[in-house]
């Protein structure tokens, strides 16, 4: 279980470990993986209220398709509805990994597209994998290969850039079907479905007879029509060298010798030329009435019937009738539409997040996607509960927040220390006023509030480890400070706990790495106002949690040989802590005698001193008093 304790009579009722941290007053005092932000989004693509673990640019592209004024210049900067760029900003401060979550509002829906067949019916439709606008741009184009005679290819494009393309034969749209909703290799992009009642069933052809050479004898052809109460069934049948009206004549004796009514079965010309002898092929459609559904046919040509052409082999051939084999679908481009992006994100669709993080675990930095209290309201007071509840919990995260335009356009510092004051805690980090003024991968300049700044400096953060620094560090990918503010700003800034960018000759930096912890006492000293220090605390809490209860909670009994080793086995991770410079040399692990260490609980005191980063170099130049 793991989590925070406070001294008796209020200790923890589940087994586990559990580290409490404090200043040690008079005395100041091998680490897992760390570095990876989880950031709730807005997009027009990709899984709805699902997590997504993205490592690369390339990758969140491909989760949440591409950003318009982000990836590109076909607009000024991203719209608010679009929030998924901001994984890249993240990622750019060198985050390991960002777990991300779509928020989606309520009614949502999937772009769609219906593909007709050569005969103008609606057979199959194309559903965007998700619910989204992304999809409305897509297209699906349908021609014939150009390199495989029978064989056609789907398409799917955007912008008219195929982003995938399909071959299958052209007359086995069930297999195409199959192929794009294959749960290994199918399409990213489109589910596939039969158009509701187009889907007549045929069965595949089991019986045919083609004498050679075709001079004399005959074939049989046996077709299974579906039971579709609504809608007539069809098959389609390739002849080559004969006419609708011998194939009619053909089809009717068959009829009438099996106890049915000539024209029951209707033919028609399907494609091709009618009549067209010897050299191409021509379709024709086979209609079954209402009433011969399920009812086998069989349909007997004998030369003559059909006119052949002794000296051509092949002159007669069948097409290949599978299940669900429908007419080849029409040749063209045709858009996908009617996808939306649901109701307007709110602030329960936020809070709705941070408990969905909550349950999910796997990172231990946080940052919204660009907004602030001045988007929604109470959304600090919601992040302030949700960071110290899941620290005292010990499932250590450290929140990093910021400012919307107002405080941005008007250098507005009171609401950026308000901020600090409402967090005053060391799970919590404040970027205020000032923003970047970022390059963006697609070429624009774009100007950023201190909201949509801080997931890079949470990527910063990730970065740093416990064993760098953001104090001071270097914002890389930016054009300058947007919205610069004054020196004397920037000191009652970082006397407050608030992060601030600032432009040092030609680099942008982060000023402090401070959080925003002001309220310090005997048992929280300076130490946890510190990024750095405060990370080295959440990864020894977690550190410490994992060696405690993967081999001692349960696993030993409560003796004073066992609780000497485990204090050996944690004397021996605070030294790796110490050989890293997260901690002074001379960290001491002992048994806490304040406490009764029989039973099932053991008290372990830990004294140690963390190192703190060079801030500040104070030169003193003296020069010898001249005559």
């Amino acid at each position: 279980m793991g989590g925070n304790w406070s001294p008796p009579p209020n200790l923890p009722i589940r087994p586990g470990a559990y580290t409490n941290f404090e200043s040690s007053g008079a005395t100041p005092v091998e680490p897992g993986d760390f570095g990876r932000v989880g950031m709730p989004v807005k997009a027009t693509w990709g899984p709805a209220n699902e997590f997504v673990d993205i490592v690369t640019d390339a990758d969140r592209r491909i989760a949440f398709g591409p950003v318009a004024g982000y990836d590109d210049t076909t607009i000024a900067a991203p719209s608010a509805t679009n929030t998924s760029w901001l994984i890249t900003e993240v990622i750019r401060g060198g985050s390991e990994l960002v777990k991300t979550y779509r928020m989606v509002g309520a009614g949502a829906t999937a772009a769609t597209v219906t593909l007709d067949d050569w005969l103008a019916a609606p057979t199959l439709v194309l559903d965007a994998k998700y619910v989204g606008t992304r999809a409305n741009g897509f297209s699906a184009v349908i021609a014939a290969s150009p390199v495989f005679t029978g064989s056609n290819v789907l398409t799917i494009s955007e912008g008219g850039v195929a982003l995938e393309e399909w071959l299958y034969p052209a007359d086995d749209i069930a297999s195409l079907v199959a192929d794009l909703n294959s749960t290994t290799s199918g399409s990213i992009l489109v589910d596939a479905s039969f158009f509701a009642g187009a889907d007549p069933q045929v069965s595949e052809v089991t019986d045919l007879v083609v004498p050679a050479p075709l001079t004399a004898g005959q074939f049989k052809l046996t077709f299974n029509f579906g039971d579709n109460a609504a809608t007539q069934t069809t098959a389609n049948i390739l002849f080559s060298a004969s006419t609708v009206a011998n194939v009619q004549t053909a089809v009717n004796a068959a009829l009438i010798a099996g106890g049915y009514a000539a024209g029951d079965i209707v033919v028609s010309l399907f494609a091709g030329t009618d009549g067209l002898d010897t050299v191409g092929a021509h379709t024709y459609r086979l209609t079954a009435a209402v009433g011969l559904a399920n009812q086998n046919i069989s349909v007997v040509v004998v030369n003559g019937t059909i006119p052949l052409v002794p000296a051509l082999p092949g002159a007669i051939t069948v097409s290949t009738i599978t299940a669900g084999a429908r007419s080849p679908l029409a040749y063209g481009t045709f858009a996908m539409a009617s996808g939306t992006n649901g109701a307007a994100i709110t602030l329960s669709d936020y809070t709705d997040a941070l408990s969905a993080f909550e349950a999910e675990g796997g990172f231990d930095l946080f940052s919204f996607d660009g907004v602030s209290e001045e988007d929604f309201v109470g959304l600090n007071a919601a992040t302030a509960v949700w960071a110290i509840t899941n620290n005292e919990a010990g499932r250590y995260v450290m929140a990093v927040v910021g400012g919307g335009s107002t405080e941005l356009s008007g250098a507005v510092i009171a609401t950026a220390l308000a901020r600090t004051a409402l967090f005053d805690t060391e799970w919590v980090v404040n970027v205020g006023v000032s923003g970047l003024k970022i390059v963006a991968p697609g070429g624009n300049i774009l100007s950023l509030t201190s909201a949509q700044s801080a997931p890079r400096v949470a990527g910063m953060i990730a970065n740093a480890g416990i064993i760098g620094s953001v104090t001071f560090g270097e914002v890389t990918d930016v054009d300058s400070v947007n919205g610069p503010i004054t020196p004397a700003q920037i000191e009652q800034l970082i006397q407050q706990g608030v992060i601030v960018f600032s432009k040092r000759g030609d680099f942008v930096r982060i000023e402090d790495g401070i959080t925003t912890f002001i309220s310090l006492t005997d048992e929280k000293d300076f130490t946890f106002t510190q990024v750095r220090a405060v990370r080295a605390i959440q990864q020894i809490g977690l550190d410490v949690t994992e060696i405690v209860e993967r081999d001692w909670i349960g696993k030993k009994i409560n003796t004073t040989s066992v609780r000497d080793l485990l204090v050996a086995t944690l004397s021996q991770y605070f030294s790796l802590l110490e050989a890293q410079g997260v901690l002074v040399a001379g960290t001491q692990v002992s048994i806490d005698t304040r406490y009764d260490n029989t039973k099932t609980n053991v008290f372990i005191l830990v004294l140690a001193q963390f190192q703190f980063e060079l801030k500040r170099v104070l030169l003193t130049v003296r020069v010898p008093t001249v005559a």
